[in-house]
């Protein structure tokens, strides 16, 4: 058997080992028992049979059938271990389980409970919200109870014309994100989506429509989630306020630019000349007062004396017989005569 047999023989086995770990991995069984349930979407795009059904992530069950209703909803069978048992608060959701597309069922535990009370403005007690009756295993769930699949792509639309030369990891940060987001994933939010909307913006020809493209195709996928993420609507609502105010007032901010540029050069120069005639200003009234008192503690000492000096020569006064009084009126000190000379009696007269 020659060497190029050989390899190609051992490619194939590769193949096929990897083949049967994928297959494995996909079609792997729930250990334990279990029990099924029926639920109808709008979409099942991208959930397959043998997908998984995860609580927190954790595989508790399997998708077992998806069929076409003639009311046009997608119904999908599904089983669930019997210590996870459905209840009528659980929400049922189809996610993104990687870019690749595939897709898995997830099981939120009190999620309907959680979401009916952030509507209200109140706060679910408990890890998942109070706990709900158990779930008929023979009722279906209505489509108006689960939330769908939705197309990641169409967050995509129209952006090529646009974008030159992006580099493709910062669309897979982007779409990534936009999966965490509206998932309730890996603690994502609203920041980081329009971080990554920045950095696209580096590669836009035209920034404006590179928004506004964004923003139609967010409100595709809000449709067609007929509104059960809070957070692209969130994230809508703060784009389009934002796109909105700055394309309606664009004009209007050009304007106050181009008057700034004449208003501000002769504002800054009065501020110039208000900062001369204060002190410490460019008129230097600081080094001309160190240069009379080059050591302020001397003056500090000097004043120290100075209430001692006052009394002293009160009584001297005294002694001689001298009249005190003010013949014109005393001149009335200001408090900070009082703090200079610590409160000693001092008498101005009026000249």
């Amino acid at each position: 058997m020659s060497s190029a047999v050989r390899r190609l023989l051992l490619v194939a086995a590769v193949v096929i080992l990897a083949l049967y770990v994928i297959t494995a991995a996909i079609t792997r069984p729930v250990n334990g028992d279990t029990q099924t349930y029926k639920a109808d979407f709008t979409d099942a795009f991208g959930l397959h049979k043998n997908a998984d059904v995860r609580i927190r992530g954790v595989q508790v069950g399997k998708v077992v059938d998806i069929s076409l209703q003639r009311s046009g909803v997608a119904r999908v069978e599904f089983t669930v271990l019997n210590g996870e048992k459905l209840t009528d608060t659980d929400q049922l959701a189809i996610r993104f389980q990687n870019l690749v597309g595939q897709r898995y069922l997830s099981i939120t535990k009190g999620g309907r409970n959680t979401a009916a009370g952030a509507a209200q403005g109140t706060t679910a007690t408990g890890a998942g919200g109070a706990a709900g009756a158990p779930l008929d295993p023979g009722k279906v769930i209505p489509a108006s109870e689960t939330t769908g699949s939705f197309d990641i792509t169409a967050l995509f639309n129209g952006m090529r014309p646009i974008l030159t030369g992006a580099d493709p990891a910062v669309f897979n940060q982007f779409a990534t994100h936009m999966l965490d987001l509206i998932q309730g994933e890996h603690g994502v939010g609203i920041g980081d989506v329009l971080t990554d909307v920045e950095k696209l913006t580096n590669f836009a020809t035209d920034k404006r429509a590179l928004i506004r493209v964004i923003v139609n195709n967010l409100g595709v996928i809000s449709e067609s989630l007929q509104g059960r993420s809070e957070m692209i609507t969130s994230l809508m609502k703060n784009m389009e306020m934002l796109f909105d105010t700055l394309e309606v007032n664009l004009e209007l901010l050009k304007g106050a630019f181009g008057e700034g540029a004449r208003v501000f050069p002769p504002t800054a120069e009065i501020l110039t000349h208000t900062l001369d005639l204060t002190l410490g200003g460019h008129d230097d009234v600081s080094t001309r007062l160190m240069d009379v008192i080059p050591d302020p503690k001397n003056l500090a000492n000097t004043l120290e004396v100075v209430p001692t000096l006052l009394t002293t020569l009160n009584t001297s006064m005294d002694q001689l017989g001298l009249d005190r009084n003010c013949s014109r009126g005393k001149v009335e000190l200001p408090a900070l005569g009082d703090v200079l000379l610590a409160g000693g009696r001092l008498t101005l007269c009026k000249a």
